[in-house]
């Protein structure tokens, strides 16, 4: 078997506590740990290749575990009657119980936090696992559901009459039914477009196992060709990265791996994994592929893998483990020296023999520390009370104490400085700006930015990409191609960047930062992206501490630049995207037995740095223009390769050759490992030092030199007065060969060579020397043309885009490298030359949003009350007076806690969206009848509808169950763009933060809002219902809000407002004077004086 892949390793007990059938066995999808759920009730799991224990306990005294499921946050234990959620530690998180179920069986997730529950009951249920509720019930099951597999397009649901039922993901409904067998299902497993089943047939009377697999094509619900096999199935499931590879398990314990579509003949092992009597009862195959696991029935867990050091995933988080207990070291008897004081000794009343005598004891106290001169300076004395602005590097009210150890005698007290960021001297534009949990108005972003180029806000989650979208909007190509884009596709990122661009374009001088909020939405609703791990959960309180935002930024570049170049709408600029930004290679592939070769041509838009061949003491290789030159042409070597010529599985040689470079290099630095850090630590502190750091402690040389293994070691390892260049060229010189290599050159005037200049470096900023907490910036060199966009009079050449903090900085702030906190993360060149699209696209966003082929609906309810939509021949243009009002909800409630001084501060802002947009016409025949209302369907979690407010209802907004005209978000906004482009008058009461959740940017010009026009200075703000009842004598939102309604009441309140501003200034200031007073008369009520 040794030549077949996979080997028997090692055998582990699963329960010591006796000889009980492993039930479940499942591999961890984000630790190296492997789960055994037992008949007793009892999960034990085991870590590394030895699987050593790990933890272990009781779910349930009396029921079986009949399966495990690991998800991110805690192990879900699947019994008869409920389901237990374990932390890893082994600590209940909690348990779900309820009185629907009645013979648990199995469990899918179906999201971060949401399960379905099937077993021997006529119902699935779908649990929602934060609040621990069922959410929806399933009762169209009468054969039950034992066994559930999860598919791109379908919920695969196993009964127990032989048939799989394939549901709608969104809605449940079943939507087609396969007979796998004539009697029971045993098991079955689904990947790509096959699922292939294995069970039971009637014959003679008696049930017996169907000695076959059963194969359906799930594109056309169609049967193939069943698999026959020598044995009788048992459990089946496919290899997670092959296509129709699986690994079987008989009913006589047989494990056998092959491919479904070449048979058993093509098995690559086969071996028998129990004796004694034992048999297989359960299986599971880890996602990295490399080990399988099997529990038998006599409480063993065997495990199989490829190789001794093989791994449970590819990319799995750190185990956490209890912290050790620290032994006493043994102190001689005859050792004088020994501290004896280093033994702890039991507290008793009585005295001992090493007791000081009370005359020769005499109490100090600690003496104060002396305030530090920066505070002194600023502080403003009122009476006997000093006071002073609280520095950054330290905590409010309070003075650090010197460290004691440290001072030598005779020498007074030097502080050290406090404060994380100060340990590391990062210089203040550089470091992590603060999510801002107020409004915008409470802020100066002027100190932040003095540029007209806009920032991004980072308080939204995923905003880890934000430089990403710096770099990408500031590259013209991309700029122009993506303003260009419209398609009609729902969740379509291109579309998001467009509209994101276009705010960017149009965001007025006033330094305040563009909220990517509908961008970063559809993103966390990306299918794709949250395969790739790239969506951060809701729920995670730390993210920083949890997730490297540099390893996620390396997969989010290569990811969004797929989805700019395969657009399914406009293949014009998906192609001028891709000419641009990929470099044209063949992989050509040899086999090391036949020595055949074949060549398959591709595209990529990113280049990884290879680090493998370089060696330390040559430090011209660990340059960064040798090291580009020998990432682009690589060997290396593959265990296993399909070979057309052996029909088999060889070690084969891979070898890439360039046929074309590109106009945009993006370049991946792939500096994330600590190995790969020390090897450039030399050429990163060789670069210049740049005027904010000077006060980096990096001016001595290290004692150990180039040998020292101190990631942090704060000083330098070799003199730089020899190597006074940046180890990111500002200009790269590459030469493409005959035979596809790529070599660096030196002379720019040869006409073969391609000269590459600097455009944008992302950087990884670590914000302490102990901590794992970093952030991302980008430095980018902006075109001139972007200064003309924004009528920047300040034309500098590079920007530090740090989320909503933009500063001018010269080269060296730009491209100085500094190994403590400054690491290089992504870099891109743009070839001189270039052709490149300095201008504005015409605007994609034309009158036919308003026809019917842009309705997308989700739902096409009849609306109630009067609507009319806009006809073509109905005019609307510049100056246009239409009225608006948007219903909202609240996605995510705000957190607050109690400062020490009694006040409330927010650590998590409310999150609102909007639920429902109309807009009305403001004049001609058509007066007050909406030509848009829609309600905006959400698959978000809806933390409060805001019914008293809004008028929406719970499920107004959920495709499956909601009686109202459902609209796609991006079907709303596209229209709304189009009324703010051609120079629409919005009229509305509390617009600008109805446009704020909409995530529009609006010119002031455009914007009539009455919360505005009936106010006077430094007075309180009036609601609409008290405006309506002052000027119109109406009552209006007595029972819930209609945004129809509040349009229409808008609309007539700025006719009164036109009315008395006509008149005179002196009438308007007159009326609300007396509006004011009746207001404060009434206490702002209007209950008690309506009949």
């Amino acid at each position: 078997m040794s030549g077949c892949g996979y080997e028997y390793r090692e055998t582990a007990i699963a329960d010591i506590g006796g000889a009980f059938g492993v039930n479940s066995v499942a591999f961890d999808r984000f630790e190296e740990i492997l789960w055994s759920g037992n008949a007793a009730g009892h999960v034990s799991s085991h870590i590394g290749p030895n699987l050593g224990r790990y933890t272990s306990f009781q779910v349930h005294m009396e029921e079986e575990i009949r399966q495990i499921l690991p998800i991110e946050s805690v192990i879900l234990c699947l019994t008869r009657s409920g389901l237990r959620g374990q932390l890893r530690r082994g600590i209940p998180a909690f348990t779900f119980k309820s009185d629907l179920i009645t013979d648990l069986q199995t469990v899918l997730a179906t999201g971060p936090a949401a399960v379905l529950l099937g077993g021997h009951q006529e119902n699935i249920l779908e649990v929602d696992l934060n609040n621990q509720r069922i959410v929806r019930i399933v009762n169209d099951t009468t054969s039950g559901c034992g066994i559930l597999r999860r598919h791109s397009r379908f919920i695969c649901c196993g009964g127990f009459d032989g048939k799989i039922s394939l549901r709608d993901p969104l809605t449940l409904r079943e939507e087609h039914s396969l007979t796998a067998h004539m009697s029971a299902l045993n098991d079955f497993d689904v990947q790509g477009n096959t699922l292939i089943s294995c069970g039971f047939s009637v014959r003679s009377g008696a049930m017996v196992p169907d000695r076959f697999l059963t194969v359906y094509d799930l594109r056309m619900n169609r049967k193939m060709s069943p698999v026959p096999l020598s044995l009788e199935p048992f459990l089946l499931k496919f290899m997670p990265a092959f296509s129709s590879r699986l690994a079987l398990l008989s009913t006589m314990g047989q494990l056998i791996v092959f491919d479904a579509i070449a048979g058993p003949a093509s098995a690559a092992m086969m071996e028998h994994v129990t004796a004694n009597g034992a048999i297989g009862i359960s299986l599971d195959i880890s996602s990295s592929c490399q080990c399988i696991a099997v529990g038998d029935s006599t409480g063993y867990v065997h495990r199989f893998s490829i190789s001794p050091d093989s791994v449970v995933n590819s990319f799995s988080r750190p185990t956490e483990f209890a912290d050790p207990i620290i032994p006493i070291e043994p102190i001689a008897v005859d050792d004088l020296s020994a501290a004896l004081s280093s033994i702890p000794m039991p507290v008793t009343p009585s005295k001992r023999l090493s007791d000081w005598p009370a005359e020769l004891i005499k109490p100090r106290y600690r003496p104060t520390p002396p305030i530090p001169d920066d505070i002194l300076e600023s502080m403003r004395m009122v009476g006997t009370i000093g006071y002073a602005p609280k520095p950054a590097n330290r905590r409010p009210n309070q003075i650090s104490y010197p460290n004691f150890r440290s001072l030598s005698k005779g020498t007074p007290a030097k502080l050290k400085k406090n404060g994380d960021s100060e340990d590391l001297m990062i210089p203040k534009k550089f470091r992590r700006m603060e999510p801002r949990t107020k409004n915008l108005e409470d802020y100066d972003f002027s100190f932040y930015n003095r540029t007209n180029l806009p920032g991004l806000e980072n308080s939204l989650m995923n905003s880890y990409c934000n430089p990403g979208l710096q770099m990408l909007y500031y590259h013209p190509t991309i700029r122009y191609h993506t303003l260009s884009h419209l398609c009609k596709e729902e969740n379509c990122l291109k579309c998001e960047l467009s509209f994101l661009f276009h705010m960017l374009d149009q965001t007025p001088p006033g330094n305040a930062p563009v909220y990517p909020t509908n961008f970063l939405r559809t993103f966390r609703f990306n299918v794709e992206a949250t395969n790739l791990g790239l969506v951060l959960p809701d729920f995670s309180e730390n993210l920083q501490e949890q997730f490297d935002a540099s390893k996620l930024f390396q997969t989010w570049v290569p990811f969004i630049y797929q989805q700019l170049v395969q657009s399914r709408s406009d293949d014009a600029s998906s192609n001028d995207i891709e000419r641009s930004f990929s470099f044209q290679q063949v992989l050509t592939t040899t086999c090391l037995i036949c020595g055949s070769a074949s060549g398959k041509r591709s595209t990529s838009q990113v280049l990884n740095l290879n680090y493998r061949d370089v060696e330390k003491e040559n430090k011209d290789s660990l340059q960064f223009s040798s090291l580009v030159s020998n990432s682009f042409s690589f060997e290396n070597y593959l265990d296993k390769a399909w070979c057309e010529r052996c029909q088999h599985y060889n070690r084969a040689q891979q070898a890439r050759k360039i046929e074309l470079l590109p106009e945009v290099l993006t370049i991946n630095c792939d500096i994330t490992t600590e190995d790969t850090l020390v090897l450039l630590r030399p050429v990163l502190e060789s670069d210049v030092p740049t005027s904010d750091s000077k006060q980096l402690k990096t001016q001595k040389i290290c004692w150990d030199g180039s040998n020292c293994k101190n990631t942090m070691c704060k000083f330098l390892h070799h003199d730089t007065r020899e190597y006074q260049k940046y180890w990111i060229p500002e200009r790269l010189y590459l030469k493409l060969g005959i035979d596809g290599t790529v070599d660096k050159a030196n002379a720019k005037d040869e006409k073969e060579n391609r000269s590459y200049r600097l455009h944008s470096v992302i950087y990884k900023i670590a914000e302490t020397k102990a901590s794992t907490r970093h952030h991302l910036v980008a430095c980018i060199r902006v075109n001139p043309f972007y200064h003309d966009v924004h009528d920047h009079s300040d034309k500098g050449e590079w920007y530090l885009f740090n989320d909503y903090c933009v500063k001018k900085i010269g080269i060296d702030d730009a491209l100085v490298c500094a190994p403590q906190w400054k690491i290089p993360c992504f870099v891109s060149y743009i070839l001189e030359g270039s052709n490149l699209p300095l201008s504005t696209p015409t605007n994609p966003i034309a009158r036919d949003v308003f026809s019917d082929n842009w309705e997308l609906k989700v739902l096409k309810n009849p609306r109630e009350g009067p609507f009319k939509p806009l006809g073509n021949d109905e005019h609307i243009g510049k100056g246009t007076l239409v009225s608006m009002d948007a219903e909202f909800v609240t996605l995510q409630s705000e957190e607050a806690e109690l400062k020490s001084e009694g006040k409330p501060v927010i650590i998590r802002p409310s999150h609102k969206a909007v639920a429902r947009i109309t807009v009305i016409r403001g004049e001609g025949k058509d007066e007050g009848v909406p030509f848009l209302d829609d309600y905006i369907s959400t698959f978000d979690h809806v933390a409060d509808y805001l019914t008293a407010y809004s008028g929406i209802q719970p499920g107004d907004l959920d495709a499956r169950s909601s009686a109202r005209c459902l609209a796609t978000l991006k079907s709303a906004y596209v229209r709304l763009r189009h009324l703010v482009d051609i120079g629409v008058v919005f009229v509305g009461h509390g617009l600008k933060n109805d446009f704020f959740v909409i995530n529009l940017l609006v010119p002031p010009e455009q914007i009539r809002d009455t919360v505005h026009l009936f106010h006077l200075p430094h007075q309180r703000m009036i609601s609409l219902k008290f405006l309506a009842w002052y000027y119109l004598g109406a009552n209006i939102q007595s029972g819930s809000h209609d945004s129809v309604e509040d349009a229409r009441t808008a609309l007539k309140l700025y006719r009164i407002y036109i009315k008395l501003i006509n008149d005179d200034e002196k009438t308007l200031r007159d009326s609300l004077k007396k509006l004011y007073e009746a207001g404060t008369r009434r206490s702002w009520l209007i209950e008690k004086t309506l009949k």
